[in-house]
């Protein structure tokens, strides 16, 4: 909406085109129309240019809190939670403060984080939920990159990861640069089991998640998005891996009323506890699916533009390489790094 300006007086234009340097001559050339005669016999060029009138307002309205921050259909417990697509809960309200257009909006391209140097790192990445729409997104941009770049790739399933685009699985297993298990029940792995696997990781990355719908209950749904991830991350701390990073939702607030932003709240505390050397915790506002999109989201997507899964899967794999890449790490200051939108979108961009 354009600004409303006021008339200007002929008196004030008067005492100003007085005190106005002469236009230059190519702004008086840029002119067709004969200037109209000065009522004191001015030099018409002096008269001072009309205010601008082009502060347009950018804000937009923000976009709804996320009801499904996580790939349900990774690693459950015996409830089944694969059901991503079934899924009819409400979406919560927001507990967060109101987000901004520019806080979760993705930037302009001149905001984008500096592009991040490759040096060969050879890193070595957990994944449990690697079955589900960000952990198969995870997985295949880790096993696209260079092998000086990700070395190996762990993985924690309930059921084994297949047909992953542009990637051999058989060849990386074969090449042992890609390790599965394949454990069934998650609740049921040996605690040492956990901790000898991730012995040697760099980072751990927790995709986990289901909906209280596809696990059967409410009971259920926390026994698998705070207590198995909980679980998981207990080990991988015991192991001495430095990073965990954790994906969960817009809105967490172990406070809130809501089940499922309480208990997303829930387990980012208790993630935060263990004190990892490193802990990142993404909380993104709506996930494009693909086909393996919600019920809620598949709504709020006619409304709202949602952060692609590929964008999500890279920010996290940038934000492991750009840690262990830095030469003074964290500080004890921010140790903890929470990201929304507009992070992510940041963080995917220096890796392009």
């Amino acid at each position: 909406m354009s600004e409303e300006v006021d008339p200007i007086s002929t008196e004030q234009t008067e005492q100003e085109t007085q005190n106005k340097e002469p236009a230059s001559t190519e702004t008086a050339a840029a002119s067709k129309d004969p200037p109209p005669p000065s009522t004191e016999g001015e030099d018409s060029s002096k008269d001072p240019a009309p205010p601008s009138t082009e502060g347009e307002d950018s804000s937009k309205d923000p976009p709804p809190p996320s009801t499904e921050g996580e790939d349900s259909s990774k690693d459950p417990a015996p409830a089944s939670t694969e059901g991503e697509g079934s899924s009819t809960d409400p979406p919560p309200p927001s507990t967060d403060p109101p987000v901004s257009a520019a806080a979760e909006a993705p930037p302009p391209t001149g905001e984008a984080s500096p592009k991040v140097e490759r040096p060969q790192l050879n890193m070595v990445g957990v994944v449990i939920g690697g079955t589900g729409a960000t952990g198969r997104s995870l997985v295949s941009y880790l096993l696209r990159s260079k092998k000086e770049e990700w070395s190996k790739v762990i993985l924690f399933n309930r059921r084994a990861i297949d047909n992953i685009p542009d990637v051999n699985l058989e060849e990386e297993k074969s090449s042992g640069r890609l390790v599965e298990h394949v454990v069934g029940d998650m609740f049921t792995v040996p605690e040492e089991e956990i901790k000898s696997k991730c012995e040697g990781a760099d980072v751990f990355f927790c995709c986990l998640g289901t909906t209280r719908r596809a696990a059967g209950s409410a009971e259920a749904f926390v026994r698998i998005d705070r207590d198995l991830v909980v679980r998981f991350a207990e080990q991988a701390k015991a192991a001495g891996v430095p990073h965990f990073s954790l994906l969960t939702s817009y809105g967490s607030n172990p406070n809130s009323f809501f089940l499922y932003t309480k208990t997303k709240g829930q387990v980012e505390e208790a993630v935060r506890q263990l004190n990892f050397s490193y802990t990142t915790i993404l909380r993104p506002v709506l996930i494009g699916r693909g086909e393996d999109r919600r019920l809620a989201e598949k709504i709020a997507g006619i409304f709202f533009k949602a952060l692609p899964v590929e964008t999500l899967a890279q920010a996290m794999a940038i934000d492991a390489y750009q840690y262990k890449g830095s030469s003074t790490g964290a500080t004890a200051t921010d140790n903890v790094v929470i990201m929304t939108n507009s992070d992510i979108y940041r963080t995917a961009q220096a890796g392009q």
